[in-house]
């Protein structure tokens, strides 16, 4: 829905999508470990954040000169030859059973559809973490007639901005923005959510803090999803409750109301 191709007047931009794309598709996981094997094999001693860096600023380049076997997927050799400098851009898109907007169509609609969550690895901890954030652009990246790839960029939240609440809902601040080195995202790797504005207390409303927002799990449909016909064996993303751990959290709310404060 309200789609237009066009050409980018910075052929860059294009450029951060596809290295985006090559490291969130499995399938290119043996060739970025072979180059981050290549750059600490020709610089001993370097640390894994430089190592990370020539990793991103050599990775594409790298990958369209080498030589492919014979054995390499006709995907593979598409890929590494690079994107066209034409993309497709997006109001709306389905896809894994949700019907994402743009924020900016978001704007002009009753309707909230540019809330997501991705899981990734953090880089600095080894360990998965979820990200929130917001859809700025949706465009399919062309690879020739035969393959468009379609992606998210994102405006994304803080983690250290990310809490819970006594109640253990997820509480975050919008306005913090983060990571805008790294927007990019596959749009498959993305589930929704909405946010909601927080309820203040009253002590709350007379202070000056703004009010931050509740994450709410957005749900997927598979009506209509070609071959699907069981969600559980379709959704692939890790389940989000509204609550963590809601019956520890709701006691302790409730031994923290004073007595003379009870009905």
């Amino acid at each position: 829905m309200g789609w237009k191709s066009f050409i980018p007047p910075d052929y860059n931009i294009v450029l951060e999508a596809h290295y985006s794309i090559l490291q969130q598709l499995e399938i290119m996981d043996p060739f970025i470990e072979l180059h981050m094997n290549s750059i600490r094999d020709d610089n001993p001693g370097s640390t894994d954040n430089w190592v990370h860096k020539e990793h991103k600023r050599q990775f594409t380049a790298w990958l369209k000169e080498l030589d492919m076997t014979e054995e390499e997927s006709e995907t593979i050799k598409v890929l590494a030859s690079g994107p066209s400098s034409q993309v497709t851009s997006w109001q709306s898109y389905d896809i894994s059973g949700f019907s994402f907007s743009t924020s900016d169509r978001d704007t002009k609609s009753m309707a909230q559809n540019s809330g997501v969550r991705c899981e990734a690895i953090d880089d600095a901890t080894g360990e998965i973490t979820t990200y929130f954030g917001f859809i700025d652009d949706i465009w399919e990246v062309e690879y020739g007639p035969r393959l468009q790839i379609p992606v998210f960029r994102f405006r994304w939240v803080q983690d250290k901005h990310v809490a819970m609440d006594n109640y253990g809902q997820r509480i975050l601040d919008l306005s913090k923005v983060g990571y805008k080195e790294d927007p990019w995202i596959l749009a498959n790797h993305a589930a929704q959510v909405f946010y909601v504005e927080q309820i203040l207390s009253q002590n709350e409303k007379k202070s000056t803090q703004k009010p931050k927002h509740v994450v709410i799990p957005g749900k997927q449909q598979i009506i209509g999803v070609d071959g699907v016909v069981d969600l559980e064996d379709f959704n692939q993303f890790s389940k989000m409750s509204l609550f963590t751990n809601f019956e520890k959290n709701i006691k302790i709310v409730e031994e923290s109301i004073p007595q003379t404060s009870l009905p």
